[in-house]
This record gives structure tokens, sequence and C-alpha cells, in this order.
């Protein structure tokens, strides 16, 4: 993964929401506090790398052998099993119609 906060050459990304999406989101941002715009840039920057990892961890046996153990106490603990994300349910999560 790239090192962060390296000042130089950067590109920007932009992604389309509708606008009730994007009050959703900073409000829910701000009970994490993550309020200012820098905050939630770092934070949405986070996001995305946080997403591309996790969906390569969903393809290592190892954490699909990890996932496995861990369910019945995750169904005990806090009453739900623990998903792994692949690059298609966090597609599918982000899909607007």
């Amino acid at each position: 993964m790239p090192a962060g906060g390296k000042k130089g050459a950067s590109t920007v990304v932009a992604i389309s929401l509708p606008k009730e999406i994007e009050a959703y989101l900073k409000a829910e941002m701000a009970t994490l506090g993550v309020r200012t715009p820098k905050e939630r840039q770092e934070f949405m920057r986070g996001a995305i790398f946080g997403a591309v990892i996790a969906c390569h961890r969903s393809k290592v046996p190892a954490w699909k052998r990890f996932y496995k153990q861990v369910q019945p106490l995750a169904r005990k603990t806090i009453g739900a099993g623990l998903e792994m994300a692949d690059a298609e349910a966090t597609m599918l999560a982000g899909k607007l119609d």
C-alpha cells in the first residue's frame, strides 16, 4: 500500500452522490468525530483503502478459515455472524439505483 501523507502530485477522484446521501454521509461521519472537510477527505481516503484491503483479504484462505471459526462466538456475542465483503458485495453497497 502506498505511504500516505507525502506531498507531491495528486489526482482528484470525484464521485457522484445524490444530495440526500451526501448529507447522510456527512451527518454519520460527524457522529464519528469526522467534521471538517480535511477530516472527511482523510476518512474517505481511508475507507477506500480499507475496502480494497478487505476485498483482497476475502480471497485469502487463512482469513476464510478465521471467519468460519469465529462465527459461533460472533453470533453469541453480537447476535449476528461476520461477513467478508468481496469486491462484488462492496460495489453493491455503493450502488445507487
